[in-house]
């Protein structure tokens, strides 16, 4: 299934907090926002 089918039907805006479009979100920007929470590591984000 594409990313942009299923984030199509899902509240982006609640989910990520800001305003943007379906097909904006794929599998690699996704892993690359990952890849940055983990380097920050979970204290700083809490």
């Amino acid at each position: 299934m594409e990313e942009a089918q299923f984030f199509s039907s899902k509240p982006i805006s609640r989910l990520i907090g800001r305003s943007i479009d379906a097909e904006h979100i794929t599998d690699d920007r996704l892993s690359r926002g990952l890849d940055k929470l983990y380097d920050l590591g979970c204290e700083q984000i809490f």
